[in-house]
């Protein structure tokens, strides 16, 4: 999962793309609507047959003055139901799909698998799908399939890769902050499960004792450590402690980093016991990604005058908060 910071980030990284709201209203009466179908193995054609009716809550697209030389394109977000958004820029497709986006009749995009990140980036935009002939066909920048099979192959290598990439990417979407599996009920909460995490500690620079103490509570949640695997497990942690600036700077800038060497614990702990800990380390990123987003939700971009906060500056404040 990407670190904790780029929670906040990405979640404002396609609205530069939009500009000049519109009602939908109007644009359901005068631009051709195309949905956007992300894949699912549960009837995947009822999926596609029922994108094509308007849902409030669903990410869609309106394609204005399609035979015009420079049509309007307006993304709608799911989330304003009143208003679309229309693009400040061309979406990433080759000349033979935005012609089919423009004169087909019912055409979607298709989003194989969605990111992990959540929030969706017309950028990333590769596929669309069209039905012909009571026919759906999947389109590539360069190649037409008439069947889906085929469309994974090519793209995937075989049903079998993709399908393990699915899986992949849904086991990441339930790291994410909507999967509601590790959420919190309140700011509290979130606040003091940061005051009691690892690698909150160590971003913050604190004691390198506390930290590994709080790291082995961690480890026990998840395997039985003995009193002597506890006193060998701390040297070794105190020998690879890596805290300061550094790791400050990684967590800001949602580098991937981790506190401790792996090796650390493959030398006090089995294989089996190494995959427990290893589980039990993802769900604590994961909650610490999303206690972080949570109060820095609090925090805002600005302070009380109205000056800007640096990612830093954000930092500061949380902790401030926290210890």
């Amino acid at each position: 999962m990407k670190s904790v910071l780029s929670i906040s980030l990405l979640a404002l990284s396609s609205l530069w793309a939009v500009s000049q709201e519109v009602s939908v209203d109007a644009l359901k009466a005068s631009a051709k609507m195309i949905p956007v179908v992300d894949y699912t193995p549960a009837d995947f054609e009822a999926a596609i047959t029922n994108s094509f009716n308007f849902d409030s809550h669903k990410l869609c697209f309106f394609i204005k003055n399609a035979d015009k030389k420079a049509p309007e394109i307006y993304m709608y977000k799911g989330a304003k139901p009143q208003s679309a958004g229309r693009l400040d820029i061309e979406l990433p497709l080759s000349a033979t799909q935005k012609e089919t986006l423009l004169t087909a009749d019912s055409v979607f995009i298709l989003i194989p698998m969605r990111s992990s990140v959540g929030e969706f980036i017309p950028q990333h935009i590769e596929y669309i799908g069209f039905r012909k002939g009571g026919q759906t066909h999947y389109m590539t920048a360069d190649k037409t399939f008439g069947n889906l099979y085929d469309f994974v192959v090519s793209e995937f290598g075989s049903a079998d890769n993709f399908t393990s990439l699915y899986l992949e990417s849904m086991r990441r979407a339930f790291l994410w902050p909507g999967s509601g599996l590790y959420g919190f009920d309140s700011d509290r909460a979130a606040i003091d499960f940061l005051k009691h995490d690892y690698r909150f500690n160590a971003v913050c620079n604190r004691q390198a004792e506390e930290t590994i103490s709080l790291f082995i509570e961690l480890l026990k949640k998840a395997v039985i450590v003995t009193p002597a695997q506890e006193a060998r497990l701390t040297k070794l942690l105190a020998d690879s402690y890596k805290a300061g600036d550094q790791i400050t700077s990684d967590f800001l800038s949602g580098k991937s980093f981790e506190v401790f060497r792996p090796q650390t614990l493959r030398a006090v702990f089995s294989p089996d016991e190494y995959e427990l800990i290893q589980t039990a380390i993802t769900e604590n990123k994961a909650r610490l990604a999303i206690a972080y987003w949570r109060i820095s939700k609090t925090i805002g971009n600005s302070d009380a005058n109205g000056a800007y906060l640096s990612d830093r500056d954000i930092l500061k404040e949380i902790s401030k908060r926290t210890f």
